[in-house]
C-alpha cells in the first residue's frame, strides 16, 4: 500500500508541473526536489524502513511512527507546496473552488489543531 501512495503522489507532483506549466508557470526546481527527497522520502523512510518494519512488534516504534506521519511528514511534504501547485495548474473557476475550500469553515476547524495535513498543505 506504501508504494501505491508513493507512486501516485509521485505522478499527481508531476502532473501538476505539467499542467501549471501549460499554464506558462514555471515550478521552481527546489520546490520539486523538496518535495520529491524530504516529502516522499521522509514518508517512505518512516514506512519501509525500521519503523514501518518494526512498529507492529515494539510499542515505541510504533509511537514514533505515528509520531512522524502525523507530524514530520506532512511538513516536509508541505515544503514542496502542492496546493500553489495545484493552484497554478488550474482555470480561474478552479482557483475560486480551491480558494473556497481552503478558506472555509472546515480548513478553520483544522487550523484549530495546528499541525493538521490541511492547514500545512494550504500553506
Amino acid at each position: 500500500m506504501t508504494l501505491v501512495v508513493l507512486v501516485a503522489a509521485a505522478i499527481a507532483y508531476a502532473l501538476g508541473i505539467r499542467r501549471a506549466a501549460r499554464h506558462g508557470v514555471v515550478w521552481p526546481r527546489r520546490r520539486t526536489v523538496l518535495f520529491f527527497a524530504l516529502g516522499l522520502g521522509s514518508y517512505a523512510v518512516v514506512e519501509l524502513g525500521f519503523l514501518g518494519a518494526w512498529s507492529a512488534q515494539l510499542r515505541w516504534a510504533f509511537t514514533a511512527r505515528i509520531a512522524l506521519l502525523l507530524l514530520a511528514v506532512p511538513a516536509l511534504i508541505a515544503l514542496g507546496k502542492p496546493v500553489e501547485l495545484a493552484r497554478a495548474g488550474m482555470g480561474e473557476a478552479g482557483r475560486d473552488r480551491l480558494d473556497a475550500l481552503v478558506s472555509g469553515r472546515t480548513a478553520r476547524l483544522f487550523g484549530l489543531f495546528g499541525h493538521s495535513v490541511g492547514v500545512r498543505l494550504a500553506g
